[in-house]
């Protein structure tokens, strides 16, 4: 029985949401010591500079990234605006320590009210010769625009019958997501936003059926709005 840790964080373009400055993004990397790592907000520069993409290879994960589309940067951080004008390239990232057999990129839809047309980042990973499906996302931040959301993320998720998870800042509570998505069960339970002083949790890892979960927990603060979160899967 394949046993893994993995992780999810939302990085906030790498910034401290507080006080300016860069967060540690190898240290929160190195701290997790998971097999794999889902990011959200993650930032490659115009210049090309990504943060992501140097501890991947510093580490020895495997990268999957994907670009979220954006109508505009309203809503970046300053110093995001300041370094890439009216857009930026923003959005999601697998980190694995195992071998990534297949990619695949979801729309999830847009909502109006955000410039972001969301999308979920689908991976078929090779676990020791098993298949694990791992599906990361960031819902909207418009509450209204999440049921449709979630129901779009059905189709994505794998059958009930094959292992899994999903991952990501899913912008709503525990019990919402876990009831709009059948045959899912939240890994993690503890506060998670708005960072350091905790009153919901946003970010969530859902497993299905053939997975079980041996321990998980929220880790602690970094300077990211979010906590990351951690949990040690079997299938």
């Amino acid at each position: 029985m394949p046993v893994l840790q993995v992780a999810s964080f939302n990085a906030h373009w790498f910034l401290r949401h507080r006080g300016g400055g860069n967060i540690d993004l190898a240290a929160i990397c190195a701290s997790l010591d998971a097999d794999v790592i889902c990011l959200q907000e993650v930032w490659r520069r115009r210049d090309g500079q990504a943060a992501h993409e140097r501890v991947a290879r510093e580490q020895g994960y495997e990268l999957i990234e994907a670009r979220v589309p954006r109508d505009h940067n309203d809503t970046a951080p300053p110093i995001v605006r300041a370094a890439d004008g009216d857009r930026s390239w923003w959005g999601l990232a697998v980190l694995s320590r195992y071998p990534v057999r297949s990619i695949s990129e979801h729309s999830l839809g847009s909502v109006p009210g955000d410039e972001a047309h969301r999308i979920a980042l689908r991976a078929e990973l090779d676990v020791s010769g098993h298949r694990l499906t791992v599906v990361a996302t960031h819902l909207t931040w418009r509450a209204w625009g999440i049921p449709a959301q979630l129901w779009r993320l059905r189709r994505v998720l794998p059958p009930s019958n094959t292992p899994g998870f999903a991952a990501g800042d899913f912008n709503m509570w525990g019990p919402v997501v876990s009831g709009a998505l059948p045959g899912w069960r939240r890994a993690v339970r503890g506060r998670t936003w708005p960072a350091p002083r905790m009153l919901h949790q946003l970010d969530h890892i859902l497993v299905n059926r053939p997975v079980r979960v041996l321990d998980a927990s929220v880790e602690p603060f970094n300077g990211s709005d979010h906590l990351p979160i951690r949990a040690r899967l079997a299938f």
